[in-house]
């Protein structure tokens, strides 16, 4: 699944073959804007996401029951996904759980080790309401493994990587990949080739006077799991 937070964003990942059940909309802080993005910039999308909107005092608890109800009785069932870090606001977004029926609430603090914060947020909101959480590709670099692992223990379907701008997201890559796969939140796909040299002398032995020529990629495929390899 990708996200997208505006209507290029959008054109671009319907182009490059996303589906719309595929791709998570971001819903502006501004409450203003919300009703425009979901029915003019947006429609229906596999699910939704509104940033820290109680911690950013950006929507009111009756705003975001007012916004999720909406969705559910325009006929749009994708989830809305909250997301929070303050324990302070939590008793506020249970308010709102128990006013709505597609609202799942997501933790994104990222200091320190974010472990406990994940069990207590599944444990404030319960796991069906708990779908999964943010991580941070810079300051979580070197926890990779023990957060996607925490993830698993607590029975998530889904994670979310945030990349700020000064972030290095070709840096951390490959680590959290290899760490996604080991914890069988990514799979490995591997493609033979042949690797094909040839001789042009009259002495061909094993050995000696093969040069390589070519290496050609074939239609033959596997798809790997850790513990396969």
């Amino acid at each position: 699944m990708i996200s997208v937070q505006y209507g290029d964003q959008l054109a671009t990942a319907i182009n490059s073959g996303y589906l719309r059940s595929n791709i998570m909309g971001i819903i502006p802080n501004n409450h203003l804007d919300a009703y425009h993005f979901l029915d003019v910039i947006f429609g229906q999308l596999g699910q939704y996401y509104i940033d820290e909107p109680i911690e950013k005092v950006r929507y009111s608890p009756d705003e975001l029951v007012d916004f999720a109800n909406y969705v559910k009785q325009s006929g749009n069932i994708s989830p809305i996904l909250i997301g929070g870090y303050s324990t302070s606001a939590i008793q506020i977004y249970q308010w709102v759980k128990n006013r709505t029926t597609n609202t799942f609430f997501m933790c994104d603090e990222y200091e320190g080790d974010q472990r406990s914060y994940w069990t207590s947020w599944l444990n404030a909101y319960g796991p069906a309401r708990v779908k999964g959480n943010w991580i941070i590709n810079d300051d979580d670099f070197g926890e990779f493994y023990d957060l996607l692992g925490h993830a698993n223990n607590l029975g998530l379907t889904q994670f979310w990587m945030f990349t700020p701008n000064s972030g290095n997201i070709d840096e951390y890559l490959p680590d959290f990949a290899d760490k996604a796969w080991k914890t069988n939140w990514l799979v490995k796909k591997e493609r033979r080739y042949r690797v094909e040299y040839r001789c042009y002398s009259r002495d061909c032995s094993i050995d000696d006077n093969w040069e390589y020529y070519e290496t050609v990629p074939l239609q033959e495929f596997r798809t790997l799991t850790y513990n396969q390899e």
